[in-house]
C-alpha cells in the first residue's frame, strides 16, 4: 500500500477517534452521515422517477408518430378521411391537415 494511502488512513482513523471520544461531535457526525445517506436515497429516487417519466413520454411520442405514419400511408392509398380518422383514432381535422401536407 502506498505511503500516502497509509497516511490518509491514519489521519481518518485519528479523526474518527476524536469524534468517537466527544459525544456531541459524534452525534453531529452521525446526524450528518444520516442526512448524507437520506440525500443519496432521495437523489436515487428522483433519478428513477425522472427516468420512468421520460420513458412514458417517449412511448407516447413514439405511438403518436406511428399513428401519424399509418394515417399518412392510408391517405396515400386514397382511403377516405373519415375512414382514416376512424381507423387511427385521429380527429377528422388532424387527418385533413395530414392530407394537405402530402
Amino acid at each position: 500500500m502506498p505511503a500516502e494511502t497509509k497516511q490518509a488512513i491514519a489521519q481518518a482513523c485519528a479523526i474518527v477517534g476524536k469524534l468517537s471520544a466527544d459525544k456531541s461531535a459524534r452525534e453531529i457526525a452521525e446526524a450528518m452521515d444520516k442526512r448524507r445517506r437520506n440525500m443519496a436515497s432521495i437523489h436515487s429516487d428522483c433519478i428513477e422517477i425522472g427516468e420512468e417519466r421520460g420513458k412514458k413520454i417517449g412511448e407516447k411520442i413514439g405511438k403518436r408518430k406511428k399513428t401519424v405514419e399509418i394515417a399518412k400511408n392510408c391517405l396515400r392509398k386514397k382511403m377516405s378521411h373519415a375512414d382514416v380518422a376512424e381507423g387511427t383514432g385521429l380527429s377528422l381535422d388532424e387527418v385533413k391537415r395530414l392530407a394537405a401536407d402530402l
